[in-house]
């Protein structure tokens, strides 16, 4: 018996009528129904009352209904149950004609009636205090029932602050509503039934297939907020819909300003696809605002996809293809900086690019009017079959600072040098675990850039190099640079980059085309390079290797400053004496950074002075 669950109760689902009193049976009683707030026992108002058979069919009787001994309703002797097809008010009376109980509105009290009561769309209402704990709506709008009967145009004409509207699975068409205007009622909200699947030539978003709102949803007030849609501004609707052809951008948050509270989850924008003008259009803009929480959202077609000129983006997961533009675009200019941005992740294109015109361009930054984009943090950033992941714009004066990618993937990538470029001027960039495979280039960084970490990933089959590294302050994980075009590592300048962290077997050319120097200039008190002299940073370690003419003083080199010892370090040298001897010459790379051979005496005027040392820098 322990494999039973008993959570049904056994009761008994008839009423019984009894006495206020003595809890009695109403013996022989009779009981009237009639219109709520009257008195039943007038004819007048009483309603039609019927038995409910066992099949479900209807059987109407006259009242009054008459109570047996047990206190249950009885029609001809036999038990039954009796229905009415509304609201009523009730009147019991005893066998001696004396009224034992009287109810004014018998669905007040009626379980069933507060079910579907708590089930319709105001139903919270009904639980107590929610109002201390959540911030309720001010009013619940069901576009597709009156006054409204689907048209979402005139319902967002006459909105409310604090309206929620529902909308079904179908379409609504709102073209030219804001025109060159936005909303400017706070706290609105539109709620559909799911995101719509799109039609194979590209065009449109399929009727019925989920929530549709063909033309541009455009806001400048806070607390807007959409949920489980699709917005419409592609071919069709464009060239079709609107009263003359026009295109404009989806989803538009304009000038909302700080607090704006703006929220975005399941949202699918359809731009132009296949349209020869390739208009200039948005898939989802957020311009001169902070405060904007973003769930998931699905950017296709039009020239930009998400458009990042806000602050204060909290956000989850964006998909773009199908831009002829640029995917995403990370974006500061004179009317606002772009900063503490965050996306868990960003995936461009699609696996399967067939049946799509053009080629989903990549991702962008522009700190535009020389104005900074600060603190962007994304997650995870996917890219395939696409023209590039991230680059700079053309336009790009400003400065791009503490940036961070947790995670990032490019495959089949072509169309830009490198996948991954991060130019001059910014500073405070990570890149974390990274793979780009059969991409035009890998990760190229400036040498004039600053700060900049590279970890650990690979770069294998790409037509140009797999790396092109520079600056001074970079640093970097294990590089796996494997089967590309030229080399696995194109070295730009700079001592950051360290050779010994390199992998690879198979490249165009050569695994790394240079290695970073330490050497402050040419050779002093008149040494000369016999040619093959060098000074290579690895790591935190100074190779000294090659020989020089002797000098007429001690001191044959200087160093960088970067790149100096903490202390005095010996450095081996030998070179041939006036006997033609093979000699051990004394040297030193001093903490200064000079390249003392102490001995030079020892080696004749016109001698050469051969070195094979290292040191670690300070």
């Amino acid at each position: 018996m322990t494999d039973i669950t008993a959570n049904v109760v056994v009761s008994n689902p008839r009423p019984i009528f009894t006495e206020s009193r003595s809890f009695k049976a109403v013996a022989n009683g009779k009981i009237y129904i009639g219109q709520i707030d009257t008195d039943p026992v007038n004819p007048a108002n009483q309603i039609p009352v019927y038995i409910e058979n066992e099949d479900g069919s209807y059987v109407q009787i006259a009242q009054p209904l008459i109570i047996n001994a047990a206190g249950k309703i009885v029609y001809n002797g036999q038990l039954v149950k009796v229905v009415t097809v509304k609201g009523h008010s009730m009147a019991i009376y005893d066998a001696y004609g004396c009224q034992v109980d009287y109810i004014a509105n018998v669905l007040k009290y009626d379980p069933d009636q507060l079910e579907y009561r708590l089930s319709q769309p105001d139903g919270y209402l009904l639980v107590g205090g929610l109002a201390e704990h959540y911030n309720l709506p001010a009013k619940f709008v069901v576009v597709d029932n009156e006054p409204y009967n689907g048209d979402l145009k005139a319902a967002l004409s006459e909105a409310e602050a604090g309206t929620v509207f529902w909308l079904g699975k179908k379409t609504y068409n709102i073209t030219g509503l804001y025109g060159t205007g936005r909303n400017t009622v706070e706290n609105i909200s539109i709620v559909g039934t799911g995101m719509p699947q799109l039609s194979d030539d590209k065009t449109r978003f399929i009727d019925g297939t989920g929530t549709v709102i063909q033309g541009a949803v455009k806001n400048q007030a806070r607390g807007f907020k959409t949920f489980n849609l699709g917005i419409d501004v592609g071919a069709y609707v464009s060239q079709n819909v609107y009263t003359t052809e026009t295109y404009e951008d989806a989803l538009v948050h304009y000038g909302v300003g700080s607090n704006a509270n703006i929220e975005i989850d399941n949202v699918k924008t359809l731009s132009s696809v296949n349209v020869a003008s390739k208009p200039g259009t948005h898939s989802i803009l957020l311009e001169q605002l902070s405060g904007v929480t973003l769930g998931y959202v699905e950017c296709i077609g039009g020239f930009h996809g998400l458009t990042i000129k806000c602050q204060n983006l909290q956000g989850g997961i964006a998909h773009c293809y199908g831009q002829y533009g640029d995917a995403f675009i990370f974006k500061s200019d004179s009317g606002g900086a772009c900063a503490s941005n965050y996306m868990e992740r960003i995936a461009v294109g699609l696996y399967d690019n067939a049946g799509w015109p053009d080629v989903t361009m990549g991702g962008i930054y522009d700190a535009h009017d020389d104005v900074t984009i600060d603190r962007i943090g994304i997650g995870e950033l996917i890219v395939q079959n696409a023209s590039w992941g991230f680059i700079p714009s053309d336009a790009n004066t400003g400065f791009i600072t503490n940036v961070s990618i947790g995670r990032y993937s490019a495959f089949n990538v072509y169309g830009n040098y490198y996948s991954l470029t991060i130019d001059n001027k910014c500073v405070g960039w990570t890149i974390g675990e990274h793979r780009i495979s059969n991409a035009s280039g890998g990760i190229r960084v400036h040498p004039d850039s600053a700060e900049i970490n590279i970890g650990t990933g690979s770069a294998k089959g790409n037509t140009e190099s797999g790396y092109a590294l520079g600056g001074n302050s970079l640093s970097h994980g294990v590089l796996f640079a494997n089967e590309n075009g030229k080399a696995g590592v194109d070295y730009l300048g700079g001592i950051g980059f360290d050779a010994s962290l390199v992998r690879g077997y198979v490249n165009g050319t050569v695994l790394v085309s240079g290695y970073p120097g330490v050497k402050d200039g040419n050779p002093v008190n008149g040494w000369a390079d016999t040619g093959d002299f060098d000074m290579m940073l690895t790591g935190k370690t100074v190779q000294i290797t090659g020989s020089l003419t002797r000098g007429t003083a001690a001191v044959a080199y200087n160093t960088i400053a970067a790149c100096r010892p903490l202390k005095r370090v010996p450095v081996p040298a030998w070179g041939v004496s006036a006997t033609s001897s093979m000699i051990p010459v004394e040297c030193y790379i001093e903490t200064n950074g000079q390249l003392n051979v102490a001995g030079f005496a020892s080696i004749p005027t016109g001698g050469t002075v051969y070195f094979s040392g290292q040191y670690l820098t300070k």
